[in-house]
C-alpha cells in the first residue's frame, strides 16, 4: 500500500513538472526571453524523469555521492574529523596522548550519532562539535587536576557519558560509575562501554537520592557532573 502510495505522488510530481515546463516554454515563446537559458530546461528535464523512475532506481542514482560536509556517519567504519585535526586538538589542550585513541573516539562519535537519532542524547551530533565540544571540553579536567593511580569517580547526570566516558578513554585506570535518573541513558551508556571496551558501574537514581545513600555517599574520590 505504501509503495502504491509513493508511486502515485511521483506520477503526480512528474506530471507537475511537465505542466511547469510547459507553461515556462509558452510564456518563454510569447515574450522571447532569454530569462530561461539551455542549463535551466536540462534541469527541469531531469528532474521530472527522474520523479518518473522507481524509488529504489532514484536512490541508486544518489548512492555515489558523497554526504554533505558534517553529516553524521552511522554506518560502516567509523569516523569522525580526520585523524591529524584530532592530533592537533589533542596538542592544543595539554593531552597528546589521547591522540593514540583516535579509533575508539571515533568509535564514540559514531555511536552517539546513531544512537541520537532513537533517544535524546545531545543536541550537538556533527563531527567537528562531537569532537570539540564533547570530547576536547571532557578531557579538560585531566589537565587541571591530578587523579591518583586507580582513582574512583563518578560522573552524576551522566547523560550521554560526558565528561566521564572521555576521561576513562585516555585514563583506563580510572574506575568509572555513571549515575543518571533516566533508564534510557544508561541504556546507550552501557552499550558504548562494551563497544569501547570500558569497564564502568551503572546507578540508575537521581543525584540527591544518591547522595543521601550511605552505601554511595563519600565513596568516591572525584566526581564529574
Amino acid at each position: 500500500m505504501a509503495r502504491k502510495g509513493e508511486k502515485i505522488l511521483r506520477i503526480a510530481a512528474a506530471g507537475l513538472a511537465a505542466l511547469f515546463i510547459v507553461l515556462l516554454g509558452a510564456d518563454a515563446l510569447r515574450y522571447r526571453s532569454t530569462l530561461y537559458s539551455a542549463p535551466f530546461w536540462v534541469f527541469a528535464l531531469a528532474r521530472a524523469v527522474e520523479c518518473l523512475l522507481p524509488a529504489d532506481a532514484a536512490d541508486r542514482r544518489r548512492v555515489d555521492r558523497p554526504p554533505p560536509s558534517g553529516t553524521p556517519a552511522v554506518k560502516g567504519e567509523a569516523v569522525m574529523i580526520p585523524q591529524p585535526e584530532f592530533t592537533a586538538l589533542m596538542s592544543a589542550i595539554g593531552l597528546p596522548q589521547a591522540a593514540g585513541q583516535y579509533g575508539r573516539f571515533a568509535l564514540y562519535c559514531r555511536e552517539l550519532q546513531e544512537w541520537n537519532r532513537k533517544i535524546n542524547l545531545t543536541a550537538i551530533t556533527d563531527d567537528e562539535g562531537v569532537a570539540v565540544k564533547h570530547f576536547a571540553d571532557s578531557l579538560l579536567p585531566l589537565t587541571m587536576a591530578e587523579l591518583p593511580q586507580g582513582a574512583s569517580l563518578v560522573d552524576v547526570g551522566s547523560g550521554a557519558g560526558f565528561p566521564g566516558l572521555p576521561m576513562a578513554l585516555v585514563r583506563p585506570d580510572l574506575r568509572l560509575t555513571f549515575l543518571d535518573s533516566l533508564q534510557k541513558r544508561l541504556t546507550f551508556l552501557e552499550g558504548v562501554t562494551a563497544a569501547l571496551g570500558v569497564p564502568a558501574a551503572f546507578v540508575h537514581a537521581r543525584a540527591e537520592e544518591a547522595g543521601r545513600d550511605a552505601a554511595r555517599r563519600e565513596r568516591f574520590d572525584a566526581a564529574t557532573a
